[in-house]
C-alpha cells in the first residue's frame, strides 16, 4: 500500500469515528428529549389528579388579575437577577442572553406542585431550585450543540482533505442533520403543546364538573331555603302566640320583680348585719392567727426541745445498752453466785436440820433436868446431914429451902446436873413428849394470861412451833413495830465493794429463828418462871450458915444427885 492508501483509510476511519460520535450525541439527546416528554406527561397526569385546593388556587388566580401582574412582575424580576447570579456561578455570559418567557412557562410548571406555599420564602426558594435545573439543561444543550458543531467541521475538514469536490456536500450534511433535529425538535413541542392542550380541556372539564354540581347544590339549597320559609311562617304564626303569652307572662314578672325588690331590700338588711358579723369574725380570726403565730413559736421550741430530748435519749439508750451489757455479764455473775449459795445453803440447811433435832433433844434434856431442879427446889423439909438417905419415892418429895445469906443468891449458883443426856433417856423423852403432845398455843381451848405463856416453863410456847407462829405474830404487828424489832437485828456483813457477803446471806437468815428457837428454850428450861426470879434473902445470926455453907450444900447437893441417878434408873428399868 502506497502512503496515499494509508492517508485515505487513517481519514475514512477518522470521519466514521466522528460520525459514531455524533450518533451517540444524538441518540442521548433524543433520550434526553424522550425522558423529558415522560416527564411532562407524568406532570399532566398530576396535574389532571391535582385536589380542590389546587383548582381554587388556580380559579383565585384568573378572578385576582391585579395580583396576577404582581406576581409575574415579581417573578420576572426573580428569574433575572436569578440567571445574573448563576452567569456569575458558572462564568458564562450567554446565560443572560436566555429567553425569560421560556424560563418562566419551565418555572410555572414545575411550580404547579406547589401551589399551596403561602411563604413567599419558600417559594423563591422553590422557584431558584427549578432556574438552576433550567440553567443547567441549557448549559448541557449548548455544551451538545457546541460538540455537534466541532464533530460537524472536523468532520467538513477530513472530507475537504480528502475530496475539495465534496464541501457543498459537507454543508449540504450538516443542513440535513439540522433539518432532522429541528424537525424531531418539532415533532417534541407539538406533543408537549398538544399534551397542554389537554391538560387545558380536563381542567375545564373538570371546572364544567364543578360548575354541574355547583348549580345542583344550589337547587338543592334553593329547595331547603323554600321549605325553610315554610317553616318560618309557621314559626311566625307560633311566635305571635307565644308573644302574646310573654305579654302576660311579663306582667306575672312584673309582680314578681316588685316582690323580689322587697325581698332584696330585705336581704340587703341581713347583708348589712352579716358584714359587721363577719368584721367580728375578722377581728377574731386575726386574734387567732396572733395566737396560731405564738403557738407555732412554742411548737419551734418544743421541737427543739424535743430534738434535745431524742439526742439525750439517744446517748441514754447508748449508756443503758452498755450499761446492760454489763448488768448481763453481773447478772451470770450473780447466778453463778446463787448457785453456789443455793448449794451452800443447801449444806446448811441439812446442817441445821440435824441441829435441830439434837436441839430436840437437849429440850427433852433441859425439861427433864428443870424436873428434877423443881423437885430438888420444892422438896420436903430439910433434914441433917446425918440423916440416911431416903428411898427414890421419898426423894422425889424433898423440899430444899434456899439458903440465907447476908447477900442476894440465885438458883444457879447450886451444882447442876450435866445438859447431856444418856441415849436411853433421850429415847425415853421423845416417846413421852410424842405419846402425850401439849396442845397447840393458838388452840381456843385454852386462854392463858399473858404472863404464864411468857414465864411460865409450862407455856404452850415452850412447844410450839416458832417458824410458823413468827410470820404469824408479825403479821398482827404495826409497821413502827416492825421496824422497832427490825432495829435488833445485826446488821449484814457487807465487802469493800458494797456487796453482802455469801456467808452472811447463809447465817443471817437464819437470824430470827435461831434467836426465837434460844428464847423457846429460855423458857422451856423455866428461866423466865417467878420461882428464878432473885429473892431478898433474910438475915439470919446463925454462923452455921456462914462458916459451914459449901460444905453443908455441897453434900447435900451429892445426896441429891444420888437420888436422881437412882430415880432415873427405876423409871428406865419400869419401862
Amino acid at each position: 500500500m502506497t502512503m496515499k492508501e494509508k492517508e485515505q483509510a487513517n481519514n475514512k476511519n477518522t470521519v466514521l469515528l466522528h460520525a459514531n460520535q455524533l450518533v451517540d450525541l444524538l441518540t442521548n439527546k433524543i433520550e434526553k428529549l424522550s425522558n423529558d416528554y415522560g416527564n411532562l406527561e407524568q406532570v399532566c397526569q398530576s396535574e389532571q389528579l391535582s385536589s380542590e385546593d389546587h383548582l381554587e388556587y388556580q380559579r383565585h388566580r384568573i378572578q385576582d388579575s391585579i395580583r396576577q401582574e404582581i406576581i409575574q412582575a415579581h417573578t420576572a424580576g426573580f428569574i433575572r437577577a436569578s440567571l445574573h447570579f448563576f452567569s456569575e456561578k458558572y462564568n458564562q455570559e450567554k446565560i443572560k442572553t436566555i429567553n425569560l418567557t421560556r424560563v418562566e412557562e419551565f418555572v410555572q410548571v414545575k411550580m404547579q406542585n406547589h401551589a399551596q406555599i403561602d411563604c413567599m420564602y419558600k417559594a423563591q426558594e422553590y422557584m431558584q431550585k427549578y432556574i438552576n435545573e433550567f440553567v443547567q439543561n441549557y448549559m448541557e444543550m449548548r455544551a451538545q450543540k457546541e460538540a455537534e458543531e466541532e464533530l460537524y467541521d472536523d468532520l467538513g475538514a477530513d472530507l475537504g482533505q480528502e475530496r475539495p469536490e465534496l464541501q457543498m456536500t459537507n454543508q449540504f450534511m450538516r443542513s440535513t442533520v439540522d433539518m432532522y433535529r429541528f424537525n424531531h425538535l418539532r415533532v417534541l413541542q407539538d406533543k408537549i403543546e398538544i399534551e397542554q392542550v389537554k391538560l387545558e380541556l380536563a381542567k375545564l372539564i373538570g371546572l364544567e364538573e364543578e360548575e354541574r354540581k355547583m348549580i345542583a347544590e344550589e337547587r338543592e339549597l334553593m329547595s331547603k331555603e323554600r321549605e325553610l320559609l315554610v317553616e318560618e311562617k309557621g314559626l311566625r304564626n307560633e311566635h305571635k302566640d307565644l308573644m302574646a303569652e310573654e305579654k302576660g307572662l311579663v306582667a306575672k314578672e312584673k309582680e314578681l320583680l316588685d316582690k323580689e325588690k322587697e325581698e332584696m331590700a330585705k336581704r340587703k338588711g341581713l347583708l348589712v348585719k352579716e358584714k359587721e358579723e363577719m368584721s367580728k369574725e375578722k377581728e377574731g380570726l386575726e386574734k387567732e392567727k396572733d395566737l396560731l403565730v405564738k403557738e407555732k413559736e412554742q411548737m419551734a421550741k418544743e421541737r427543739e426541745e424535743l430534738e434535745r430530748l431524742i439526742t439525750e435519749a439517744k446517748s441514754q439508750e447508748e449508756s443503758h445498752k452498755v450499761l446492760a451489757k454489763s448488768a448481763k455479764e453481773e447478772h451470770e455473775l450473780v447466778l453463778k453466785a446463787l448457785a453456789d449459795t443455793k448449794r451452800k445453803q443447801e449444806e446448811r440447811i441439812q446442817q441445821v436440820a440435824a441441829e435441830d433435832e439434837y436441839v430436840k433433844q437437849v429440850r427433852l434434856e433441859f425439861k427433864l433436868i428443870d424436873e428434877e431442879c423443881r423437885q430438888v427446889f420444892i422438896g420436903s423439909k430439910r433434914k441433917a446431914p446425918e440423916e440416911k438417905p431416903q428411898s427414890a419415892a421419898e426423894s422425889d418429895n424433898i423440899e430444899i429451902p434456899s439458903p440465907k445469906r447476908h447477900q442476894k443468891t440465885r438458883a444457879s449458883s447450886r451444882k447442876t446436873e450435866s445438859c447431856l443426856l444418856s441415849p436411853e433417856s433421850k429415847r425415853q423423852s421423845s416417846l413421852a413428849i410424842s405419846s402425850n403432845p401439849e396442845p397447840c398455843v393458838l388452840s381456843p381451848e385454852s386462854e392463858p394470861s399473858i404472863e404464864d405463856l411468857l414465864q411460865s416453863k409450862e407455856s404452850h410456847l415452850a412447844l410450839a412451833n416458832m417458824k410458823e407462829l413468827v410470820p404469824q405474830l408479825l403479821e398482827q404487828l404495826s409497821e413502827e413495830e416492825k421496824r422497832d424489832l427490825a432495829a435488833f437485828l445485826p446488821r449484814p456483813d457487807v465487802t469493800e465493794s458494797g456487796e453482802i457477803t455469801e456467808e452472811f446471806l447463809t447465817r443471817g437468815n437464819n437470824i430470827f429463828w435461831e434467836s426465837a428457837e434460844a428464847w423457846q428454850t429460855l423458857l422451856y428450861s423455866g428461866a423466865f418462871s417467878s420461882d428464878y426470879k432473885p429473892k431478898e434473902e433474910e438475915k439470919t445470926d446463925r454462923p452455921f450458915k456462914d462458916d459451914q455453907y459449901e460444905e453443908y450444900w455441897g453434900e447435900k447437893l451429892k445426896k441429891i444427885e444420888k437420888a436422881t441417878t437412882k430415880k432415873r434408873s427405876r423409871r428406865g428399868n419400869r419401862k
